[in-house]
This record gives structure tokens, C-alpha cells and sequence, in this order.
């Protein structure tokens, strides 16, 4: 499924949700050390501890069709699409490097003759322009290590879904760190994807096992679970913003995607439990608040709350 044999020449794409799942089981499974290299659809994919507001133009996601994801991991959001490869990597905990496997990584490159070198944060650039990013997760003995790799990916779809308009948000969550990207096809025309992904195996193969890739019913409640709306928009780190109503600055308070508090026109409301962003809140908002139907709309389109039920991480 999201495996390529060596010597293939041939990259077969997984659905989003079950390259992320495939990750999950085998880090949560300890299926012992191995590497694979997988593709998805179109996406964009936060971090665990990521604010979808202040990393992803939601507009944007809906007008191209971009899937949106949120991964295990640390670290920042990242645009998948079949131009892209993920790199992954479940290796015992004690002795691991993460800066090992960056420095591999960009050997690796070098050998092809790109001029790549290492930075913060598990990045690998060539030329200056970054082309992979790094994150992990331990769990008990075991650690996922993962990482992106540009190769022919659409890079004006990845900018134009990365690019957010500016929203007076304060939170602790944690935030990209915006880089000129490049492809590899953009540096050396004749390798492609397929091209890379043999190489990489057979690099790999030569320290790592291959791993190989569970049966689909072993994944099937994990994929579940990363599709529903507690993970992708109630995972998100406590936050509150400010927006205009009605000439007054109406204050809102969230945890998980769960209004909290509110405050407007000199009052201050703690509001009841289980008022949850993506189900009916602004309709049950203007209703706790006595405002007509439909009064709370610039807000939420200001703030990219409208629509949520039309950005889809199935897929």
C-alpha cells in the first residue's frame, strides 16, 4: 500500500489517513526498527501541538481540494502532494539521533551531486532553498522519526495553502517556521519521483530493514480516528482572538476548539460545556448571545471558522 518495492520504479499511493495511521500503528506496535518511504494526495498536515488557524489558509484548502491532516508528531505544517515523499523511520529509542538521520539524509543528496547541507530543526536544503523537514515521536522504547522530501511537488498550491492572512490570535501553540523551498526535479530534471524513491530504498536497505506494510483492516480504527473532527480541529492548543461585532471588540476564549469565555460590550460569559467550534457554534452563539441569525458571519469568515465541515481529511 504505501510500500515501493526496490527496483519498482513505481511509487503506489496510499490514502492520507493510512500513511499517517501506518506511522501511528507501527511506532504505537513496536514493530522493531524499519524505514518506508510513502506519498498522499494533496494535503496539508499539522503538527500535533499546531493551530489550524494561524498555519493553513482554510479558504485556500477548499478552493484547491487540499485534504487537511494532523499528525503525531511535533513540528511544523507540511504540504503533501505525489511530488512529495515521506520518509519514515521506527527505530529503538535508546541511542537515537535525529541529526544522525538529517545527516543521512543529505549524504545522500550529495552523492547525486547536490550541494545539500543540514539545519535547525532537522532541516536539509540544497543551494540555500529547503527540500525536507524533520519531526518524532517517542512512545515507551520506540521513536517515529519523519521527514519530507521536495521532489516535483506543486509548489504554488504549497505557498499559496501555507500563506494565512493575519489574525489577531495568542496562543502557545506552536508555529511554522516559514523557508524559500525548491524541488529536487527543479535542480536535476532527469530523477524524479520514482527515481529517488528506488535510490532512497536501496541507500536505506543498506543500514535499515524495510518495513513492511500492515494489512489494511489493522489500520482501519486508527484512519478512524485521524479523520474526525476531535483530532484535527480539537486537538489544537488552548487560544483567544479578538473580532469586531457590531462596532465592539467581542472576545473569545477556546480550548480544544471548545469556547470558554466570551466577553462583549462590558459583560464577560463563561459559557456551558461542549460548545465545540465545528458543530453549530455560531448558531448557538448568536442564540446565547440574543443576536439574529446569521450576525456572527463576518466574523467567522475573518477568523476562517465558516465552512469547517467543507475541509475534508478523508482521503
Amino acid at each position: 500500500m504505501a510500500e515501493v518495492p526496490s527496483g519498482s520504479g513505481n511509487v503506489k499511493r496510499p490514502q492520507l489517513q493510512a500513511g499517517l495511521a501506518r506511522e501511528s500503528w507501527a511506532l504505537e506496535e513496536g514493530q522493531g526498527q524499519g524505514f518506508w518511504i510513502w506519498r498522499s494526495p494533496p494535503a496539508l498536515v499539522m503538527g500535533k501541538n499546531q493551530n489550524p488557524w494561524l498555519e493553513c489558509n482554510l479558504d485556500e484548502l477548499r478552493r484547491l481540494g487540499l485534504l487537511l491532516g494532523r499528525r503525531i508528531s511535533g513540528g511544523g505544517t507540511v504540504y503533501h502532494d505525489p511530488g512529495n515523499l515521506n520518509l519514515s523511520w521506527v527505530l529503538p529509542r535508546e541511542g537515537y539521533d535525529a541529526s544522525e538521520l538529517q545527516h543521512w539524509l543529505a549524504e545522500q543528496l550529495s552523492l547525486r551531486g547536490l550541494n545539500a547541507s543540514t539545519g535547525d530543526s532537522g532541516a536539509v536544503s540544497v543551494d540555500g532553498y529547503k527540500v525536507s523537514g524533520a519531526a518524532f515521536c517517542y512512545r515507551k522504547e520506540w521513536v517515529l522519526h519523519h521527514c519530507t522530501l521536495l521532489v516535483d511537488a506543486d509548489l504554488e498550491a504549497l505557498r499559496s495553502s501555507l500563506s494565512v492572512p493575519e489574525r489577531s490570535l495568542n496562543t502557545h501553540a506552536v508555529r511554522s517556521v516559514p523557508a524559500p523551498v525548491q524541488g529536487l526535479a527543479q535542480m536535476n530534471p532527469q530523477w524524479k519521483v520514482a527515481e529517488w524513491t528506488e535510490y532512497l530504498l536501496n541507500q536505506a536497505a543498506q543500514r535499515w530493514r524495510l518495513s513492511q506494510a500492515p494489512a489494511d483492516e489493522q489500520l482501519r480504527e486508527l484512519q478512524h480516528e485521524l479523520i474526525q473532527p476531535q483530532w484535527i480541529w480539537g486537538q489544537t492548543p488552548r487560544f483567544d482572538v479578538s473580532v469586531d461585532l457590531e462596532g465592539q471588540p467581542l472576545w473569545m476564549e477556546l480550548r480544544k476548539a471548545q469556547f470558554l469565555r466570551l466577553r462583549w460590550q462590558g459583560r464577560e460569559w463563561e459559557l456551558p460545556p461542549g460548545m465545540l467550534l465545528w458543530d453549530q457554534a455560531q448558531q448557538r452563539l448568536e442564540d446565547y448571545l440574543k443576536l439574529h441569525a446569521g450576525a456572527l458571519d463576518p466574523a467567522w469568515q475573518q477568523l476562517g471558522w465558516a465552512d469547517l465541515d467543507k475541509i475534508t481529511s478523508k482521503g
